[in-house]
């Protein structure tokens, strides 16, 4: 078995321990998910042609310049596209982690928010959207944008993969609960 956030082998270690690594503490049914979005090249071909496009395609307008003048700024639009691309897709970094506690999610600015199992009332991913939208106890939206686990399908199986921890813990938590009241 290897550490679901570092990798490192924990062969010999217990089933539920932390790891002697990062410190991450497992357990046979524990995920760890890096939350990144990075744009990647089709996508900034696909914005750099329609900027490029849109600024030679566009007619000069009587008194506010020469063809000359809207085909250079169609070079710096166009010189520029990746930075303008970065900053219309993306939404940070962070990581989700599931464990026997609950829900981790921390965000790139170390903003950290824990869902205890007990407190989960729902997950759903919104097909229009795009999100996965975790709610706790408290009615709280907690936002993954699909863009940041991948793909639809991804975020898709991500929802259904906590629901079914939900499940996994719950049943763990009320066993156990049962065992120190006998």
């Amino acid at each position: 078995m290897l550490c679901p956030r570092c990798s490192y082998d924990l062969t010999g270690l217990p089933a539920v321990h932390t790891c002697p690594e990062c410190g991450f503490e497992y357990d046979p049914h524990a995920a760890y998910l890096r939350l990144n979005h990075r744009s990647g090249p089709w996508e900034q071909v696909v914005m750099g042609t329609a900027l490029i496009a849109g600024s030679l395609l566009y007619p000069p307008q009587p008194g506010l310049g020469t063809k000359e003048e809207f085909c250079f700024i169609a070079v710096i639009v166009a010189a520029m596209s990746p930075a303008i691309l970065r900053l219309l897709t993306s939404c940070g970094t962070g990581s989700l982690t599931l464990n026997r506690f609950g829900i981790l999610l921390a965000d790139d600015r170390e903003k950290k928010t824990f869902i205890p199992w007990n407190e989960l009332r729902s997950v759903r991913f919104g097909w229009i959207s795009g999100n996965l939208v975790v709610r706790d106890s408290r009615s709280t939206r907690f936002v993954i944008p699909c863009r940041q686990l991948g793909s639809f399908l991804r975020a898709r199986r991500l929802g259904k993969e906590i629901r079914r921890l939900k499940t996994v813990y719950g049943s763990e938590l009320a066993e156990s609960h049962r065992r120190t009241a006998c």
